[in-house]
């Protein structure tokens, strides 16, 4: 069975947080974990869907957008199975934490439209077929937050897709084709 990977947002933000401490050092980690995953979505084997893509404008690093343009899956073709989602994992208690009907009909649209969640549960669920396991990267927690809609986590079990985190990926995953060494130098 293939595995495909489907990238959230926060994933591939912590990605660049987490991994960008050399950076502006010699680049050791920094720069090759950088080109890998460049190269597992350019490969098809990490998908970024165009809401993603969006919802990353704060992205500095401009190569690794046009690096990856290209291969950016559009949603518009899952905008129905959204609505099903977003009213299934609709959390109607929860609209108690909002002042107004139209602050709650506003995060309905924006989940419904813009937000990339539901687009990136109704692609895995595309995706998936007796040869093809999607596996959805999110750093996102089952903790309760007050929010309108489940956490991805939770909304992952209930629809039986398989959920990891980015280090996850990397180090498990991918471990045998990825090798750092560390060079401890003492002063």
């Amino acid at each position: 069975m293939k595995n495909i990977y489907v990238i959230d947002t926060c994933s591939l933000l912590d990605f660049f947080k987490f991994y960008q401490f050399d950076k502006h050092n010699d680049g050791t980690v920094y720069t090759p974990l950088r080109q890998f995953l460049v190269e597992k979505i350019n490969k098809d084997e990490i998908i970024i869907i165009d809401k993603v893509f969006e919802e990353v404008k704060t992205w500095r690093d401009f190569d690794f957008k046009k690096q990856i343009s290209g291969k950016i899956a559009p949603t518009t073709a899952l905008i129905v199975k959204v609505k099903e989602l977003s009213t299934k994992y609709y959390i109607e208690a929860n609209e108690k934490f909002f002042k107004t009907q139209d602050a709650i009909n506003q995060k309905i649209n924006e989940h419904e439209n813009t937000v990339a969640d539901f687009f990136l549960i109704a692609k895995c669920l595309s995706l998936k077929a007796p040869d093809i396991n999607p596996i959805l990267v999110t750093e996102e927690t089952k903790r309760f937050d007050n929010k309108l809609f489940e956490k991805l986590p939770t909304i992952c079990n209930q629809e039986r897709l398989t959920y990891t985190d980015i280090p996850h990926l990397l180090f498990e995953t991918y471990k045998d084709e990825l090798e750092f060494k560390l060079k401890i130098t003492a002063k």
